[in-house]
C-alpha cells in the first residue's frame, strides 16, 4: 500500500496537531495579538512560519531522515550529541516542564488566591504537589494519556471556539495601538515570538514518531511515508493556523482597552474573565490543568526515556525523580522570568534546527558535497552564540563589530547570511576536495542471504558484494504477510549488521514468504510436506511476498533504513500426482517457500504472474537497484 485511506490521513494529521498543541500554544498567540494589536495579522503571518511552517516541515524532513539522530549526524557525531542533549533539555527541565506548571498556576490558581496572600508561597506549595503528581503518573503514563487523549483536544478546542465566537461581539473590545516592539517590524517581531512555542524544535522528534505510525498501516514505501506525512502535516497545520489567528484575534481585541499583561496568560484570563465572568475564569483553569498537567507527563516520560538509553545505568525511576525535581526548582521563578531566560536559549537552537530542516530538503541535491551540512550549521551556530553573548553584554570586540555590520542585524536574524556564506563554502570546498568526497561514497555491500538465487541477481545488477547469513532465528509476531517478511528480512540485516564495522557499510536482508488464502507457506519440512503444499497451488493463484531490509551505514556510522515488502501474484496450471512428484525427486524444493522455484523446471507449470517475476525468484532486485544506485559505485 502507497497512501492512506482518507480516515487514516485525517486520524495521522490529528494525533501531529496534538503533539504539537500543549498549554504553552495557548498563552502566546493572545500575547502576540495583544501587543501587535492594529498590526495583529502581519505579526500573525511571521509566528505562522516559525510556529506552523517550519514545525510542519520539520516533521517531514526528520520522517524523510530517518530520525534526528539520523539527520544532525551528517553534520558531525558530536554535533548530534550536543544538540540532541539541548533538544532535550529545552522542551523537558530546563524550559518545558516548568513552564506546564507555571502556566497552570497563573491560569487555574492565580486568580482565585485573596488578596493579602502570599502568592509566592502558594506557588511553591502548588509546584510541589503538581511535580509529584506527575511524577507518579509518569511511571504509569498509559493510564492517563489514553483517557485524556479521548477528550483533552476536543475540550481545548470548544473553549477556543466558544471564547472566539463571543469575542467576535465582545462591544467593549478595540484593536489598540501596536507597542513600540510590533511598530516597525510585526513580521520579523511575530517570526521570532514563533519561537516560544518549541514547537520546530519538539518537531525534530515528533517526525520519527509520526513516520513510524504511517509505516504500521501499511505504507512502506519511503516517498510515500514522506507524502503521507506532509498530508498529515498540512491538516495539523491548518488546524494550528485557524486556532493560532482565533487567539490573536482574541487578544487583540483588548488590545485598546488592556495591554499590560506581562504574557499570554494574563491576556487569556483577562479577556475571558470580561466576557463570562468567574465562571469562565474556573472553566478556563480547570482545562489549563488538565492539559498541563498531560503535558508535563508526557515531556517527564520523553526525557526520561532519552536519557535512560544515553545513560543506562540510570534507571528511568531515577531520571523522572531528578527532571521533575529541577523543574519545580525552575518553575518557581515564575513564568514570565522563564520566557525571559528562554529567549536567548531558544535564539541560539533555533537557527540551527531551521537550517537543518532546509538541508534535509536540499538533501538530494546536496548529499553528494560533504562538507556542506557541518559547514553551514557552523556559521549558523557561530552567529547565533555571538548574537546572544552580544545581547547579554559580553565585549567581543572585532566580532561584534563584523555582526553589527551584516543584513539583518537589528532584525535579530543576522544568522541567515552566514548560514547562506556557509552553504557556498561548504559546496566549493567538496567541490575542490573531491578525491575525498569520491572514497567517503564507496560503500561495502554484505548480502545477508544465502540464497543462491539471490546472489545470482546481485551479480546480474552489477554489484560487488559479500555474503554473510544470520544466524538469528526466525521469529515474528505480525500476521500479514507482507509484514512478516519485513520483519524477517529487518531481523536478518540487522543481526549480520551488529557483526561488522558500522562505517560505509550497506547490508541487505530478505525473506520471501508463499501465501495461499491468507495462511503462510514456508520451506517444507519434508517431501510429503512439499507435495502437499504443491498440490495445494495448482488451479489456482496464490501469493509471493519478498520483504527487503536495507541498511545504509554511512562514514559516521549513521544508518538510514529502507525496509519494503513486494507481492507478485501466481497462477499454477492442474498437475498431475505424477508431475508433482517427479518435479520433487529431481529438485531440491527444501529451501524454497512453496517448495517449488519459478526459474526452473517449475516454469512449465505456471500459466501467469501478475506483478515482479524476479520478486517470485526471491529477489526485487530494479528495486534494490534504485535504491542502491545513490549510495555506492559499483
Amino acid at each position: 500500500m502507497n497512501q492512506l485511506t482518507k480516515k487514516n490521513t485525517i486520524l495521522v494529521g490529528l494525533t501531529l496537531f496534538s503533539m504539537f498543541f500543549g498549554a504553552g500554544n495557548l498563552i502566546f498567540p493572545p500575547f502576540l495579538g495583544n501587543q501587535a494589536g492594529v498590526n495583529v495579522w502581519i505579526a500573525m503571518a511571521g509566528f505562522a512560519v516559525t510556529a506552523i511552517g517550519f514545525p510542519i516541515f520539520g516533521v517531514a524532513a526528520v520522517a524523510k531522515s530517518g530520525g534526528l539522530d539520523v539527520l544532525a549526524k551528517r553534520v558531525h557525531p558530536v554535533f548530534a550529541s550536543i544538540f540532541t542533549l539541548l533538544i532535550y533539555v529545552s522542551i523537558g527541565p530546563g524550559l518545558a516542564i516548568p513552564r506546564t506548571a507555571s502556566t497552570s498556576f497563573e491560569m487555574a490558581v492565580l486568580p482565585f488566591i485573596p488578596t493579602g496572600i502570599d502568592a509566592g508561597k502558594v506557588q511553591l506549595i502548588y509546584s510541589a504537589a503538581f511535580f509529584f503528581v506527575a511524577f507518579l503518573i509518569a511511571l504509569k503514563p498509559e493510564k492517563l494519556t489514553e483517557c485524556l487523549g479521548k477528550f483533552l483536544t476536543p475540550c481545548l478546542l470548544a473553549l477556543i471556539f466558544i471564547v472566539f465566537v463571543r469575542a467576535l461581539f465582545f462591544k467593549s473590545g478595540s484593536f489598540g495601538a501596536s507597542t513600540e516592539a510590533y511598530q516597525a517590524g510585526s513580521f520579523v517581531k511575530g517570526f521570532l515570538e514563533g519561537y516560544q512555542t518549541m514547537d520546530t524544535i519538539a518537531a525534530l522528534n515528533f517526525g520519527i514518531v509520526i513516520a513510524l505510525g504511517i509505516r504500521a498501516k501499511g505504507v512502506t514505501e519511503e516517498r510515500a511515508v514522506v507524502k503521507e506525512t506532509m498530508k498529515a502535516g498540512l491538516i495539523a497545520g491548518g488546524l494550528l493556523l485557524a486556532i493560532y489567528s482565533a487567539l490573536c484575534y482574541i487578544g487583540a481585541m483588548v488590545s485598546g482597552t488592556y495591554q499590560n499583561g506581562e504574557n499570554g496568560a494574563q491576556v487569556l484570563t483577562y479577556v475571558v474573565q470580561k466576557i463570562f465572568g468567574q465562571a469562565g475564569l474556573v472553566l478556563l483553569g480547570v482545562i489549563f490543568l488538565i492539559a498541563c498537567l498531560n503535558t508535563c507527563v508526557g515531556l517527564l516520560c520523553c526525557c526520561s526515556e532519552y536519557f535512560k538509553e544515553l545513560i543506562p545505568k540510570v534507571p528511568y525511576i531515577v531520571w523522572s525523580a531528578v527532571f521533575a525535581g529541577i523543574s519545580f526548582l525552575v518553575s518557581n521563578l515564575g513564568l514570565s522570568n522563564i520566557l525571559k531566560v528562554s529567549v536567548p536559549i531558544l535564539q541560539t537552537i533555533y537557527p540551527m534546527a531551521i537550517v537543518l530542516i532546509v538541508l534535509a530538503f536540499l538533501h538530494p541535491w546536496i548529499a553528494k558535497w560533504r562538507f556542506v551540512y557541518p559547514v553551514t550549521i557552523l556559521m549558523t551556530g557561530l552567529t547565533s552564540v555571538f548574537y546572544i553573548l552580544g545581547t547579554l553584554g559580553v565585549k567581543m570586540g572585532v566580532i561584534t563589530t563584523v555582526l553589527k555590520s551584516l543584513p539583518l542585524y537589528k532584525e535579530q536574524l543576522v544568522w541567515i547570511i552566514p548560514a547562506i556564506f556557509g552553504l557556498a563554502v561548504g559546496i566549493l570546498s567538496s567541490i575542490l576536495l573531491p578525491k575525498r568526497g569520491e572514497k567517503m561514497r564507496k560503500k561495502r555491500i554484505v548480502l545477508a542471504s544465502a540464497s543462491p538465487r539471490r546472489s545470482e541477481l546481485m551479480k546480474q545488477a552489477g554489484f560487488t558484494f559479500e555474503i554473510q547469513v544470520s544466524k538469528k532465528e526466525e521469529v515474528y509476531q505480525s500476521e500479514r504477510p507482507d509484514e512478516i517478511v519485513e520483519e524477517l528480512s529487518l531481523l536478518k540485516a540487522e543481526d549480520v549488521a551488529q557483526s561488522l564495522e558500522q562505517e560505509n557499510v550497506i547490508v541487505i536482508g530478505a525473506d520471501t514468504v508463499v501465501a495461499l488464502d491468507g495462511k503462510i507457506l514456508g520451506k517444507p519440512k519434508s517431501k510429503e510436506d512439499a507435495f502437499a503444499m504443491i498440490q495445494s497451488l495448482q488451479g489456482r493463484a496464490h501469493q509471493v511476498y519478498t520483504g527487503t531490509a536495507i541498511l545504509i551505514f554511512d562514514e559516521f556510522g549513521n544508518c538510514r533504513t529502507v525496509n519494503h515488502a513486494v507481492c507478485t501474484e501466481v497462477f499454477v496450471n492442474p498437475m498431475s500426482e505424477e508431475e508433482i512428484t517427479d518435479y520433487i525427486e529431481h529438485e531440491n524444493v527444501m529451501d524454497k517457500a512453496g517448495a517449488y522455484g519459478i526459474q526452473g523446471r517449475f516454469a512449465i507449470h505456471i500459466d501467469k504472474i501478475e506483478g515482479d517475476y524476479y520478486n517470485v525468484v526471491g529477489l526485487p532486485i530494479s528495486y534494490i537497484y534504485e535504491v542502491l544506485k545513490e549510495e555506492v559505485e559499483r
